[in-house]
């Protein structure tokens, strides 16, 4: 730390912080109070036009599980990852979802616990583009959550949702809208 000071401002920031923490540490670091203020504003009106559309379409007060393919694993994580999807996009947690405040790998039977009352089911999906294990998956030991028999299953892109920034809930809320409506 002492050698990058030499070299220029060093900002540390807290493991943890949610991104609206770590956005406003960075706006009043750059002395932009303003526009943070202007992003608040602009994130709550697009999860006001995206809870109104999700509305129009017929989807208010469901729930919803987000799982992530990683690497040869499956994990779940803290709801607050997903803040976009929930708050923003106004989705519920699941039980398992709610009751998890950890990374974790888990293993594909205990999906449907983890799932269960899932209306709609969101996929991080391998990076490596291979949807083969996530296919046999929803055919075999996820057929029977709820999310999965009425085909409300998103395939989302792996790295934008998993990004834990301001950017990525507002890429949450748009994309939740745009996969379920096609708008």
């Amino acid at each position: 730390l002492e050698n990058l000071e030499k070299v220029a401002p060093v900002y540390i920031s807290h493991f943890g912080d949610t991104p609206d923490k770590q956005l406003s540490n960075i706006a009043n670091l750059l002395n932009k109070k303003s526009e943070k203020e202007k992003w608040d504003k602009d994130y709550a009106q697009s999860s006001k036009e995206a809870k109104a559309t999700l509305k129009d379409a017929g989807v208010e007060n469901e729930k919803a599980a987000v799982i992530q393919f990683y690497g040869k694993e499956i994990y779940v994580h803290d709801a607050k990852i997903f803040d976009g999807l929930f708050s923003g996009a106004g989705f519920t947690p699941t039980d398992g979802a709610k009751a998890n405040k950890e990374t974790k790998a888990i293993s594909s039977e205990a999906i449907p616990e983890y799932a269960a009352g899932a209306d709609r089911l969101f996929i991080l999906m391998p990076t490596d583009g291979n949807e083969d294990s996530v296919n046999e998956m929803l055919n075999g030991v996820w057929k029977d959550i709820p999310a999965v028999k009425k085909n409300q299953v998103y395939k989302v892109d792996n790295t934008k949702w998993s990004d834990y920034s301001a950017a990525a809930q507002l890429y949450q809320v748009e994309d939740a809208v745009k996969q379920i409506t096609g708008k």
